[in-house]
């Protein structure tokens, strides 16, 4: 009796536990590794403030976004500070986009589409690594488990999912 009371404490708690952490997230459609965070502010911008913009003369806020955290490679494992990843494939048609690699600190390393360099097929690849290399690179914070992000703003088909860049390792 007092191990079944022991084992569903234990089973609640891993379960709480588990909820808390992944509150907000569900599974990016066709994207096994990738999870999309909803937002409360995923929403159309208000037409005055979109007007206030264009009135200004300046390119209004993006009217949606769509947020998404991994980290882990495609393989399933953990992304390692110590290692060399790539981060290819395609990337979904929109207005913007920015990708991000975050530590234990919270210190962030970043990097916009306008900053980024494309292939000549118009392809993009960005290294993720605490080491320089050539080309696209966001650092690896120096501990902790990295978690990379990507944020698409006003992607132009939302009718499907959206094709996500994979995370292959390169080397350790």
């Amino acid at each position: 009796m007092l191990f079944a009371i022991i084992a569903g404490v234990a089973a609640g708690w891993i379960s709480a536990v588990s909820m808390i952490e992944n509150y907000g997230f569900e599974a990016a459609p066709g994207q096994a590794q990738w999870k999309e965070r909803r937002n409360a502010s995923d929403h159309p911008a208000a037409p005055y403030a979109f007007g206030y913009f264009i009135n200004q003369g300046k390119v209004p806020p993006p009217l949606t976004s769509r947020h998404f955290v991994r980290s882990t490679d495609d393989d399933g494992n953990q992304i390692r500070t110590t290692c060399l990843y790539e981060v290819s494939g395609p990337m979904p048609a929109a207005r913007r986009w920015s990708m991000a690699v975050t530590g234990a600190d919270g210190v962030a390393a970043t990097l916009g589409a306008g900053e980024a360099v494309y292939e000549p097929d118009g392809s993009l690849r960005v290294y993720l690594s605490s080491q320089p290399v050539p080309g696209n690179r966001l650092t690896l914070p120096p501990g902790g488990t990295p978690l990379v992000s990507l944020t698409i703003h006003d992607p132009q088909d939302t009718s499907k999912p959206l094709p996500l860049p994979g995370v292959k390792l390169v080397r350790c």
